[in-house]
């Protein structure tokens, strides 16, 4: 047997081994999840309802890569609570939110709720994201997941909806407000009205390599009626989907570019592409052409990586010259930013310098627009692969 077939066949069983205990996990800590509807699901369906529901009824992550991105979350989350554990930080992990607004089954399940009594009453609710790469700015769906999350702990603070599971699943205590399970597992007594306390949400993001964060997310009554109507609107949907009353394609979809659509496992028949036609005979360039963009991103990704140990070695050891390796020299330099305008700030100064002169009704806005020149149009190439 050649050792390629051998290794193929190692991972494979790696792969239903992730696929398994996947199942499990999920089976322990969050149930029948055709049964209610969780905050990640609103998250989706606020990005695309027909995405969040195909993947409701279809929830399969078979390949390794996709495992692996979603244990990877997984092993995010112990390795956050092993660390908060550490500097004596007292936490809930896994708090359920178990309620009915107007009969819809809604869930949230809270990856860490701090909380703390001195030197002021403080909840911090807790949202771990495992990225490849970290965004600049937070997903609009990560945002409703853990800013709903927020809102929700504080609208049932009182109410007798909160859980407490440990690591394999096994229910710790059920029916509780909020004061008391912090009360019975964290000896913290809190006040009866959420108003008394400092309640914040976060976005915790990691990656391999940095970490960044996100927020705060306080309770906000509006971001919370938007989140019960629509999860309303999906279980409704959810139910006449599986009853066959309702089929996906007349679902609304999600408009205009949108970077999540090429990993859509139901982007195949999806109306956002009807094509006026078909032809095969373009598949061969373009899996040529989109296989050459992934080498180069693995490229990319390596030569930043290489880039980033020469220049803090030459940085720690203060060397500005020329080294010379025999058949390269390099040294390292450093460069001024790049200069641009801040549009603010010359609005802002515009502003007051009109203001100066007594001219009050100048469309600042517009005086900076008409100051604008637009260069050629482009043309972009989208491919996405079909799933």
């Amino acid at each position: 047997m050649s050792s390629i077939y051998r290794s193929k066949a190692l991972l494979d069983i790696f792969r239903q081994g992730l696929c398994y205990f996947d199942q499990v996990q999920t089976r322990n800590m969050l149930g029948d999840r055709l049964s209610y509807i969780g905050m990640s699901d609103i998250g989706r369906y606020l990005d695309c309802p027909r995405e969040a529901i195909f993947t409701k009824l279809n929830p399969s992550y078979n390949s390794l890569s996709e495992q692996l991105a979603l244990q990877r979350g997984h092993w995010f989350e112990e390795g956050v609570g092993n660390v908060f554990k550490s500097l004596g930080m007292r936490l809930l992990p896994q708090l359920e939110i178990d309620c009915r607004p107007d009969g819809i089954p809604l869930k949230a399940h809270i990856d860490f709720a701090l909380v703390w009594d001195k030197p002021t009453l403080a909840v911090r609710v807790l949202e771990v994201k495992s990225m490849s790469v970290l965004p600049d700015a937070p997903y609009s769906a990560h945002e409703a997941q853990v800013g709903g999350q927020t809102s929700l702990l504080h609208e049932y603070w009182q109410n007798p909806v909160f859980s407490l599971r440990d690591s394999k699943g096994c229910i710790l205590d059920t029916h509780l407000t909020f004061p008391e399970i912090c009360n019975r597992h964290l000896g913290i007594r809190l006040p009866e009205k959420p108003e008394d306390v400092s309640i914040e949400g976060w976005l915790l993001c990691l990656s391999m390599k940095d970490a960044t964060a996100f927020g705060p997310y306080n309770y906000d009554k509006d971001l919370l009626q938007t989140i019960l109507q629509n999860a309303a609107t999906f279980w409704t949907q959810l139910q006449d989907v599986q009853r066959g009353l309702l089929s996906l394609e007349e679902l609304s979809y999600a408009q205009g570019f949108h970077p999540l659509c090429q990993y859509c496992k139901a982007n195949a028949d999806c109306p956002k592409f009807k094509v006026g036609s078909f032809d095969s005979s373009w598949e061969a360039i373009l899996s040529i052409l989109d296989e050459h963009k992934q080498v180069r991103s693995g490229l990319d990704t390596r030569i930043k990586e290489i880039e980033a140990v020469i220049k803090n070695v030459c940085i720690l050891s203060g060397n500005s010259d020329w080294i010379d390796t025999g058949g390269h020299r390099f040294r390292l330099t450093q460069t001024k930013g790049r200069r641009i305008l801040d549009r603010d700030l010359l609005h802002d100064q515009l502003a007051d310098l009109f203001h100066g002169l007594g001219i009050e009704d100048m469309d600042v806005d517009g005086f900076i627009a008409s100051c604008e020149k637009e260069s050629d149009p482009s043309s972009r190439l989208t491919i996405n692969q079909i799933r």
